[in-house]
């Protein structure tokens, strides 16, 4: 009797996240991709800097730490590379568009040698003290065991900013910050900003369905 007390004094507060969950997908507006379209969930899209000259390229992947798998999220240091493309996963699973301020997973859409998932990851380094973006995430279920894998879109002047600050826990209080990008001698590395660091400004160009997967191998560098 106790446990069906405690599911029924759970699931109006379960009913009631969800339900306010999508009332603000709803309410959130649609990323729009360079050709002033709305940004489709599950559809590949190259994610840049606006910044030319010094911005660096696309986004990527690359063996940073050595470890072969999983792969980190790092930044093509050549402004004519698009990197790999990226698919967004809503937290609301009936939303075909991506929205600016809620939850999705990124995954690239790639082809690797590694084993583990292409869906991002917050990541700690003690190498570098800082919180790092990573691949080997998780796609779907949102909640606790889940919330590292979840990043937002958040709109920075008429471009766009990457975000990792998820909701899918109204009881967790995850770290919150902006990403940029951190160079470490070798790679342009996605990363957690820091107080007096810019976040990295993109935006967001469909993929070419021709174009297919992009392929990376073990020790690929973003440069190339």
């Amino acid at each position: 009797m106790k446990k069906i007390t405690q599911y029924f004094l759970l699931f109006p507060i379960l009913l009631l996240t969800l339900l306010s969950h999508q009332a603000a997908a709803q309410a959130a507006a649609p990323v729009l991709d360079t050709d002033g379209q709305e940004v489709q969930a599950g559809v590949p899209y190259y994610i840049k800097s606006v910044i030319w000259g010094a911005g660096g390229g696309g986004l990527t992947m690359s063996d940073v730490r050595n470890l072969t798998c999983p792969l980190d999220v790092t930044q093509s240091r050549n402004d004519f590379v698009w990197g790999l493309p990226v698919i967004f996963h809503p937290a609301n699973y009936s939303d075909e568009i991506v929205r600016v301020s809620t939850d999705h997973n990124f995954e690239f859409d790639a082809v690797t040698v590694c084993v583990s998932s292409n869906v991002w990851k917050l990541a700690f380094d003690n190498s570098i003290l800082r919180f790092y973006i990573t691949t080997g995430g998780e796609l779907g279920n949102p909640g606790r065991w889940t919330l590292n894998y979840w990043f937002k879109i958040e709109a920075q002047g008429s471009n766009y900013k990457l975000v990792f600050c998820p909701t899918v826990c109204p009881t967790c209080r995850p770290v919150c910050g902006d990403l940029t990008i951190y160079w470490d001698g070798r790679y342009r590395r996605l990363v957690m900003a820091q107080a007096d660091e810019v976040p990295l400004t993109v935006f967001f160009r469909r993929a070419e369905e021709e174009s297919g997967k992009g392929t990376v191998l073990s020790g690929s560098r973003a440069e190339e």
